[in-house]
């Protein structure tokens, strides 16, 4: 009789985004077989809303610098107990964490038992920009028994941190369901030039480059006989940061619609003819970007991570250096001014993410890189 060991996912976070999105789908199809074990309510409540099964365990929560100050640094000390607790009661198959700090309370909470348990580094970040994690990186690098890095920029910072390269498998993420897709009746936005829709989305911070992009909407060549909507859609994190996008939107000679956090992102971008990613540092694998090539619209990226991994210029979309609206400002315009070219890279887009982002591929890859862990 074959028994099947549970796979465990140890994570913490103050909010559930992208990497949580593409850590559901690659075990959608095996909920019972999974349990994610976290303190931290964003994480419990998505996963528990994905339909997987959750454990709370008491002090398992976002770490930063705060976190290692007396007072705090007890209450974290505090979840290795429970935490060892859980991993062991459940003796499982492999641990899955998706961020060095997930990796360290695994880590600390397994010694002396770490070798039973084969422990998954997914990483969808970069480590060297941030001190505490490059810190955290020097005692944690040989940990991991396999390491998957979402795009080749993380596998290159990783190598730079030393974690060793022989461990470190590059998997894209996927996020099309390929059946879904190839069943329904797929219609390119029309290119009539009449109205556009512009769309970004995701949660904002300054380092997500909303500022740059309304920079490039001020100076576009205005015409008058194309109505260009820009639709802001996201929550945002930073309240100085809110008032500086509220003025600079003023500017803009278009109009610009806040649409605050969206429940069904796919559906906006499915009415939307441009999206905008414009992040000003370097973002590792942006779901966003995958989320635009899927939904059939042209994609404007920040050349900076791993965008460009799948962004082709002129083919699957437009790339812009992190940081230059001027330069913004024109891939804007050339789609804008020529809806032949934006109705083609829209095709290319899809036809890509349908072929090489789907869900199917991203499994296959992703455990197919984890095979024999022991």
């Amino acid at each position: 009789m074959v028994i099947l060991l549970t796979k465990l996912l140890v994570t913490q976070g103050k909010i559930a985004s992208g990497a949580e999105k593409v850590t559901s789908i690659l075990y959608e199809d095996m909920k019972d077989d999974l349990i994610v074990l976290s303190g931290t309510k964003p994480q419990l409540e998505y996963f528990s809303n994905c339909g997987f099964v959750v454990e709370k365990v008491d002090g398992l929560q976002a770490l930063n610098r705060d976190s290692f100050k007396f007072n705090k640094l007890i209450k974290v000390m505090k979840s290795f107990i429970p935490l060892r607790k859980s991993l062991l009661k459940h003796w499982p198959e492999y641990i899955h964490v998706y961020n060095l700090p997930s990796l360290l309370y695994t880590s600390i909470s397994l010694m002396g038992k770490a070798k039973n348990f084969p422990i998954v580094l997914h990483v969808h970040d970069y480590y060297s920009k941030d001190k505490l994690l490059k810190l955290f990186s020097v005692f944690l690098r040989r940990k991991p028994y396999k390491i998957i890095a979402v795009s080749n920029s993380v596998k290159r910072d990783l190598i730079s941190l030393k974690f060793p390269e022989t461990k470190i498998c590059v998997v894209h993420n996927g996020i099309v369901d390929k059946q879904q897709y190839q069943n329904k009746n797929y219609i390119v936005n029309s290119e009539s030039t009449n109205e556009l829709n512009v769309i970004f989305i995701g949660s904002i911070a300054k380092w997500k480059g909303l500022h740059i992009l309304l920079k490039a909407a001020e100076i576009l060549k205005y015409q008058s006989n194309i109505q260009v909507n820009f639709n802001i859609a996201g929550p945002f994190l930073d309240k100085e940061y809110e008032k500086e996008i509220r003025i600079l939107s003023e500017k803009v000679p278009y109009q610009v619609s806040f649409l605050g956090k969206v429940e069904n992102p796919e559906e906006l971008m499915n009415k939307m003819d441009i999206l905008v990613h414009c992040s000003i540092e370097k973002d590792p694998f942006p779901t966003v970007v995958l989320e635009g090539l899927a939904a059939g619209i042209a994609v404007i990226a920040s050349s900076a991570g791993g965008a460009k991994e799948v962004i082709k210029e002129m083919d699957t979309g437009l790339l812009h250096a992190p940081g230059n609206y001027k330069e913004l400002a024109k891939k804007l315009q050339t789609l804008i001014d020529n809806p032949g070219l934006r109705s083609q890279i829209s095709r290319n887009g899809y036809s890509y993410a349908l072929e090489f982002l789907n869900k199917d591929r991203y499994k296959k890859n992703f455990f197919g890189a984890i095979t024999n862990l022991t």
